[in-house]
C-alpha cells in the first residue's frame, strides 16, 4: 500500500507556478495540498490572500483538482492571525492625513468598484492590490481582497479542507471557517477565536456571519464579544470541526477524507454549497424555491446518470448490495467526470 508521503504527483500543474511565494503545494491525484507559509509567525497576508485566489482560480480552471486541504507550512503552526501590523500602518497612514476616520459609505462604494475592476481585469487587479498597499488605500485593499477570496471559496465547485495544525485566530479563523470541513490537530496547546473585540474592531471577513451559522448566535455572539479563545474539546463540542486526530496521523487521516470527497461531482458539489451557504441567509420559502431549481439543474447531468445507473443496480443479495454502498461512499463505486 502506497504511503501519503509517496502519493504525491508532479507535473505541469497550475499549482506549480512559481509566483506562489507563500505557498507551497503538492498534489495527491485529484486532491491538493496548500501549506500556508509565511515564516516565522506564519500570519496571513495580502500577498498570500491574492496568491490563494489567484491559485483557486487556476485550478478552477485546470479542472484538475477536485480538493484542496489548507494546512500550516512552519511547523506546530497554522496560522496566526491576519498580519495585524498591515491593518495598522494602512489606519496610521490615513490618520496622518488629518481628515478623520473615512466616511464609511464612501469606502464601502469604493470598495465595491474595486471588485469590479478585479472581476474585470483579476491579473491587473492582482499587481494594483499590491501596489496600494503601501497607500492610504491600503486598509479598503485588505478587506475588500480578504473578504473576496472567503466569497469565492464559498461560490467554488472545489472543496476545502481547513487542516488545523495550530492557533487559528481573527482572519485565520474567518478563513477556516470558510473551508467546507475543518480537521485539527488533537493538541492542549491549539486555540481558536475572534479577538478583534479585545483591539476595539471586529472580524474583517464576515466572521460575525459565518460563526453565527455553524455554532448558532448565541454561541458566536459569546465568543466574539468576548473574545476569549476555544480549545479544541470546545471546538468540537460546538460542531466547529468535524474530528481531531493525533499529530503523528494528522495527514494521513486528512487525506484519506479529502480522497474520498475528491470522488463527488463538482457540479453537485457547487449546487449544494451554494443552496447552504446562500439559503440560510434567505427567507425559507425563498430557499425552498432554489433548492427545488438546483434539483431540475442537476438531476439530468451525465455525472448523475452515472450514478443513479450505478446505485440503483439491484443484485438482489444483501451482501452485495452493503458492499456496493460502502464503495459508493469510498468514490470506488463510479468516477465522475465533472459533467
Amino acid at each position: 500500500m502506497r504511503t501519503f508521503a509517496t502519493d504525491a504527483t508532479v507535473g505541469p500543474h497550475p499549482e506549480n507556478s512559481p509566483n506562489l511565494d507563500q505557498l507551497k503545494t503538492a498534489r495527491h491525484g485529484n486532491v491538493l495540498w496548500v501549506e500556508l507559509h509565511n515564516p516565522p509567525s506564519n500570519m496571513f497576508t495580502l500577498k498570500m490572500t491574492i496568491e490563494i485566489e489567484r491559485l483557486i482560480r487556476d485550478i478552477e480552471r485546470a479542472g484538475e483538482v477536485r480538493v484542496v486541504v489548507f494546512t500550516g507550512g512552519v511547523d506546530g503552526r497554522f496560522i496566526e492571525h491576519f498580519d495585524a501590523t498591515q491593518i495598522l500602518r494602512a489606519a496610521e497612514r490615513f490618520e496622518r492625513l488629518g481628515l478623520g476616520s473615512p466616511p464609511p459609505g464612501t469606502v464601502y462604494a469604493l470598495g465595491r468598484l474595486f471588485g469590479l475592476l478585479l472581476d474585470i481585469a483579476p491579473a491587473f487587479g492582482d499587481r494594483l492590490s499590491l501596489r496600494l498597499a503601501e497607500s492610504p488605500m491600503a486598509g479598503l485593499v485588505l478587506t475588500v481582497r480578504f473578504a473576496r477570496l472567503l466569497a469565492r471559496m464559498e461560490n467554488s465547485p472545489l472543496l476545502f479542507i481547513a487542516a488545523i495544525s495550530g492557533n487559528c485566530g481573527g482572519g485565520a479563523f474567518e478563513f477556516a471557517c470558510s473551508c467546507d470541513f475543518r480537521f485539527i490537530e488533537r493538541r492542549q496547546d491549539i486555540r481558536l477565536g475572534h479577538p478583534e473585540s479585545l483591539v476595539a474592531m471586529i472580524p474583517s471577513g464576515g466572521g460575525c456571519q459565518r460563526l453565527s451559522r455553524i455554532v448558532g448566535p448565541a454561541r458566536a455572539a459569546s465568543f466574539i464579544l468576548d473574545g476569549r479563545p476555544m480549545n479544541v474539546d470546545e471546538a468540537l463540542a460546538l460542531g466547529l470541526v468535524s474530528d481531531a486526530f493525533p499529530r503523528d496521523v494528522f495527514r494521513e487521516k486528512v487525506q484519506a477524507h479529502a480522497a474520498r470527497l475528491a470522488c463527488r461531482a463538482p457540479q453537485a458539489n457547487l449546487a449544494i454549497k451554494r443552496l447552504i451557504y446562500r439559503g440560510s441567509r434567505l427567507p425559507y420559502a425563498t430557499a425552498l424555491a432554489q433548492e427545488q431549481k438546483a434539483v431540475y439543474a442537476t438531476g439530468a447531468t451525465k455525472d448523475s446518470l452515472l450514478g443513479l445507473r450505478a446505485y440503483l443496480t439491484d443484485s438482489g443479495d444483501p451482501a452485495v448490495e452493503a458492499r456496493k454502498a460502502a464503495e459508493l461512499y469510498e468514490g470506488k463505486l463510479v468516477s465522475f467526470r465533472g459533467e
